[in-house]
């Protein structure tokens, strides 16, 4: 993954939780942080045999207690290598997922959520083969929305799931890669 990723998502990840201690001293403030780890299938033919990334994402929502919903900023690295003799194939996403998120209390400890909103994607592709090296990247806009649940294991620490849909399309090597699928996965979590 190129450095100016990696670094956006180091700042934005510093800043999420600079962001999420701040709000949680506030009494009136309420919201969840969590890790997750999951997968992003995507399409084979896009992509040749990178059909399922591994994601790594930071999921947020935060609110004050008199507000009907959460905002909600997610963001998702996701990615594969495969390695052939000494070829060796590439394939990242970066993803900003801001939107609302509706939280629903229940009796059992299980907060159900959904949500939905703009996704921000930079998708880049390395391939070296022969010593030669190919570097593409490009931007894209889409919209994504999601179902999700929270369960507390303690006041403060929750185990959860999130799954969503996310479109999107970028071009690399003048082809069009259809990023446009299901991503989920498990997160262990904070509440306030």
């Amino acid at each position: 993954m190129k450095a100016h990723i990696r670094n956006s998502l180091a700042a934005a990840i510093a800043a999420l939780s600079a962001v999420t201690f701040h709000s949680a001293q506030a009494a009136e403030w309420t919201g969840h942080t969590s890790l997750l780890l999951g997968s992003k299938p995507i399409a084979e033919d896009d992509w040749a045999k990178d059909d399922e990334h591994g994601a790594i994402a930071l999921i947020t929502d935060f609110r004050q207690e008199s507000w009907p919903v959460s905002i909600a900023v997610d963001l998702f690295g996701t990615g594969s290598e495969r390695k052939s003799g000494d070829d060796r194939y590439e394939t990242y996403t970066a993803e900003a997922h801001l939107g609302v998120r509706k939280v629903f209390d229940t009796p059992t400890g299980f907060q159900l959520y959904l949500g939905g909103g703009v996704a921000l994607i930079n998708a880049e592709q390395e391939v070296r083969i022969d010593g030669s090296v190919r570097n593409h990247d490009d931007d894209t806009t889409s919209g994504w929305y999601g179902v999700g649940t929270y369960f507390a294991l303690t006041e403060h620490v929750t185990v959860g799931a999130d799954v969503r849909y996310v479109g999107g399309e970028v071009t690399l090597d003048d082809r069009d890669i259809d990023l446009a699928g299901t991503m989920g996965g498990v997160s262990l979590g904070f509440q306030w």
